[in-house]
Protein backbone atom coordinates (compact mmCIF):
# COMPACT_ATOMS: atom_id res chain seq x y z
CA UNK A 1 0.00 0.00 0.00
CA UNK A 2 1.41 3.44 -0.63
CA UNK A 3 1.07 5.94 2.22
CA UNK A 4 -0.27 9.15 1.85
CA UNK A 5 0.84 12.31 3.27
CA UNK A 6 -2.25 14.08 5.61
CA UNK A 7 -3.11 16.87 3.31
CA UNK A 8 -3.12 13.85 0.40
CA UNK A 9 -5.03 11.67 2.58
CA UNK A 10 -7.81 14.69 3.17
CA UNK A 11 -8.09 15.49 -0.13
CA UNK A 12 -8.47 12.08 -1.42
CA UNK A 13 -11.09 11.72 1.43
CA UNK A 14 -12.94 15.01 0.48
CA UNK A 15 -12.70 14.14 -2.84
CA UNK A 16 -14.96 10.89 -2.47
CA UNK A 17 -17.29 12.38 -0.26
CA UNK A 18 -18.29 15.09 -2.82
CA UNK A 19 -18.67 12.25 -5.52
CA UNK A 20 -21.01 10.59 -3.41
CA UNK A 21 -22.98 12.90 -2.50
CA UNK A 22 -23.57 14.14 -5.91
CA UNK A 23 -24.57 10.71 -6.95
CA UNK A 24 -26.75 11.09 -3.97
CA UNK A 25 -25.75 8.15 -1.79
CA UNK A 26 -22.80 7.57 1.03
CA UNK A 27 -21.15 4.76 1.14
CA UNK A 28 -18.91 3.60 4.38
CA UNK A 29 -15.20 4.20 4.36
CA UNK A 30 -13.02 1.83 5.93
CA UNK A 31 -9.68 3.06 7.35
CA UNK A 32 -7.73 -0.19 7.12
CA UNK A 33 -4.55 -0.82 9.03
CA UNK A 34 -1.79 -2.74 7.00
CA UNK A 35 -1.36 -5.21 10.20
CA UNK A 36 -5.12 -6.03 9.45
CA UNK A 37 -7.38 -8.29 7.72
CA UNK A 38 -7.85 -5.14 5.52
CA UNK A 39 -4.85 -5.67 3.65
CA UNK A 40 -5.85 -8.87 1.94
CA UNK A 41 -8.21 -6.61 0.41
CA UNK A 42 -8.36 -5.57 -3.83
CA UNK A 43 -8.72 -2.04 -3.14
CA UNK A 44 -8.47 0.66 -6.19
CA UNK A 45 -6.30 3.14 -4.55
CA UNK A 46 -7.32 6.49 -6.69
CA UNK A 47 -10.71 5.41 -6.07
CA UNK A 48 -11.29 3.58 -2.83
CA UNK A 49 -13.58 0.86 -4.37
CA UNK A 50 -13.31 -2.55 -3.13
CA UNK A 51 -14.79 -5.63 -5.00
CA UNK A 52 -14.93 -7.49 -1.69
CA UNK A 53 -16.89 -4.52 0.01
CA UNK A 54 -19.58 -3.23 -1.99
CA UNK A 55 -20.86 0.55 -1.12
CA UNK A 56 -17.07 1.05 0.92
CA UNK A 57 -14.50 3.21 0.27
CA UNK A 58 -11.40 2.09 1.72
CA UNK A 59 -7.89 3.89 3.08
CA UNK A 60 -4.98 2.18 3.86
CA UNK A 61 -3.13 3.28 7.11
CA UNK A 62 0.56 2.08 8.34
CA UNK A 63 -1.42 1.50 11.92
CA UNK A 64 -4.91 2.18 12.88
CA UNK A 65 -3.41 4.27 15.44
CA UNK A 66 -1.61 6.64 12.46
CA UNK A 67 -6.06 8.25 11.94
CA UNK A 68 -6.39 11.25 13.58
CA UNK A 69 -9.68 12.10 15.32
CA UNK A 70 -9.73 14.87 13.22
CA UNK A 71 -10.13 13.23 10.42
CA UNK A 72 -12.87 11.36 11.67
CA UNK A 73 -14.92 14.23 12.95
CA UNK A 74 -14.16 15.88 8.96
CA UNK A 75 -15.56 12.82 7.32
CA UNK A 76 -18.46 12.99 9.57
CA UNK A 77 -19.31 16.54 8.89
CA UNK A 78 -18.62 16.37 5.47
CA UNK A 79 -21.64 13.85 4.85
CA UNK A 80 -20.22 10.32 6.17
CA UNK A 81 -21.81 8.81 9.29
CA UNK A 82 -20.04 5.24 9.55
CA UNK A 83 -16.60 5.96 9.28
CA UNK A 84 -15.17 2.81 10.62
CA UNK A 85 -11.32 1.91 11.55
CA UNK A 86 -9.59 -1.64 11.19
CA UNK A 87 -6.85 -2.39 13.58
CA UNK A 88 -4.72 -5.47 14.44
CA UNK A 89 -5.55 -7.38 17.14
CA UNK A 90 -2.52 -7.03 19.69
CA UNK A 91 -0.08 -9.42 20.16
CA UNK A 92 -0.66 -11.70 23.08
Amino acid sequence: MPWLTAPDARARLDAWVSADLARGHGPYILFGCAESAARALAVDEATGLCAELPGWRVLGLPCAAWLHPLTLERVVRRGRTHPQPAGRRRAR
